[in-house]
Formats: structure tokens, C-alpha cells, sequence
């Protein structure tokens, strides 16, 4: 039964997300200064980037995985936001990220703000070796959030092996929007779902606690308006990530475009989002058999 039900968990967890994108390094160099500029600047991405930081930091201070004493490393760090504030308390941080640019932008801004107590190295999780790395029980906290470099069950394995003390993953588990609705109407009930529906949190829980982990979670709520600015492209980078079958077709966007636009005010679309984000966390040196 623990292994039908091991395999079942472990499969979820594995099963490709975000709409066939290939993550590949040149990918994320190419999209590293679009989302430094969102951090960045003022609007959307730099207030929910915010707000999720200041729940992970107080959730790890709460359950003491996050003093002046603990080394910690960022799994998918991209321009080093986490890293930023988390070097603010512990007493070393370390962020890797498969985008050599993610982490350059990262190392750039923790000089900017003179925090000098970190590390960052591009390398693919995925692939490297934690023994070569020379991370094998280094660190006291290994942390990671929305990244797919988590996106396999060896890379889980290798964040545990990684661990002296802590392992948390966070992600968004329910993702709400008027958008997707919309969308949702012209193209059909299973065309356009949401990019997060709760499926990798839950898979994540219950394969610790299957390894016979004691797994914590937390919880929080965020909601935001943006103001989306439409044209073919918009919507087909939209579609990309809402869509979850293996190809996008032409149609999709021409007719996602025109139901859009005719709710638009001059082409604009106010788009109200509603998102939940989770986090689970885990002590790896307590353990025992399950069954």
C-alpha cells in the first residue's frame, strides 16, 4: 500500500508542468532581464515578490530555520530577491539558478546593498553533483520556490541530501483569475486551466511524509489588480501559460484576443487575480519508518 501510494505521489510530482516549456538555460537568460526589471520596478511583480518573501522569512523565523547562525542556499534563486533577505539574518547564503544572467543580477544587487555574506553559482540542479559541489550536509536550510529545478524526484532527493537541518519548497497552489475566466469561456473547460492548481504542494506533503518525514505547512493569501495591456502577443504569452495541452493553436489566440478586447477599455483589460501559496517544511533529522 506505502508504495502504490509512494508511486502514485512521486509520479504527480514528476508530471511536466507549465505547458510543455523547455527550461533550458538560454530560455532563462533571455527572460533574466524581463524579470529583473519586474522585481525591480514598481508594479505587480515587485509587490507580490515582496509579500512573498516577508511570509517565507516569517515562516522560517517561526520555526527557527532562519538565525545568524545557519548556512543556507536558494535552489532557483533567480535575480536573488530570497537570497537578498535571507542574508539579512542567517550567516551565509548561497543562490543557484541554470540562468547564468539570474544569478549575476542576483550577485549585483546583494553588492548594491552591501550584503556581503553570500554566494551565488549558476549551475543546473537538475545535473550537478551535490558531492562534487561539495553540498552534501552543508547547508541548514535548503530552500527553494516555484522553480523547475525541483521538477524531478532525484533533485528532491538531492535537496534532502543537501540538508543538515531544514528543507522547505514553496509554490503557488491555487491560481485565480477574471483573465482565465474569460479565456476560459471562448475556449472550453479543459483548454485553458489554471498554471497552479495545488497538485505539486500536495504531491510534495505527502511524499515527505511517506519518507517518513514530519512535515509543516503554511499558508497565505495573495490578491492583486493588473492593468493588461492587450495585443496578440499579450494574449499568446497568456495562453502559454494557461494552456495545458501540447500545442497552441492560432485560433486559441485569435479568438481569446477578440473576447478580450471587446471587455477592454480601449484595449486594456483590468485583470483581477486571487492566488494561495504554500509551504511545506521539513526537519530532516527526524525520521521514521511508515509502516
Amino acid at each position: 500500500m506505502t508504495e502504490t501510494l509512494f508511486s502514485y505521489f512521486k509520479h504527480q510530482w514528476e508530471e511536466k508542468r507549465g505547458a510543455g516549456i523547455g527550461h533550458t538555460r538560454q530560455l532563462w537568460d533571455e527572460r533574466a532581464l524581463e524579470w529583473e526589471r519586474g522585481v525591480e520596478e514598481e508594479g505587480v511583480m515587485k509587490r507580490v515578490t515582496a509579500a512573498r518573501i516577508s511570509a517565507a522569512v516569517r515562516f522560517l523565523t517561526s520555526r527557527g530555520c532562519l538565525t545568524g547562525d545557519q548556512d543556507v542556499i536558494d535552489i532557483g534563486c533567480g535575480p536573488g530577491r530570497f537570497v537578498a533577505e535571507f542574508a539579512k539574518t542567517a550567516r551565509w547564503v548561497t543562490g543557484t539558478d541554470l540562468s547564468t544572467k539570474m544569478v549575476e543580477f542576483g550577485a549585483a544587487y546583494c553588492r548594491k546593498n552591501g550584503l556581503e555574506n553570500v554566494t551565488f553559482t549558476a549551475c543546473d540542479f537538475k545535473e550537478v553533483s551535490a558531492a562534487e559541489m561539495g553540498w552534501e550536509k552543508r547547508f541548514d536550510l535548503v530552500y527553494s520556490s516555484m522553480t523547475p529545478a525541483m521538477g524531478a524526484f532525484s533533485s528532491l532527493e538531492k535537496m534532502i541530501s543537501m540538508s543538515r537541518g531544514y528543507c522547505c519548497n514553496s509554490c503557488c497552489i491555487l491560481s485565480r483569475s477574471t483573465m482565465e475566466e474569460e479565456l476560459r469561456k471562448v475556449l472550453g473547460e479543459e483548454s485553458v486551466r489554471p498554471a497552479w492548481d495545488g497538485k505539486w504542494f500536495y504531491s510534495l506533503l505527502n511524499l515527505v511524509w511517506l519518507m517518513g518525514y514530519f512535515p509543516y505547512t503554511d499558508y497565505y493569501p495573495i490578491e492583486y489588480t493588473d492593468r493588461r495591456e492587450l495585443t496578440p502577443d499579450s494574449v499568446r504569452e497568456s495562453l502559454r501559460r494557461l494552456y495545458r495541452g501540447t500545442q497552441l493553436e492560432e485560433w486559441q489566440v485569435e479568438q481569446g484576443y477578440e473576447h478580450l478586447m471587446a471587455l477592454s477599455d480601449n484595449g486594456v483589460f483590468v485583470e483581477r487575480c486571487s492566488n494561495w501559496y504554500g509551504a511545506v517544511l521539513w526537519d530532516t533529522r527526524i525520521r521514521t519508518e511508515r509502516w
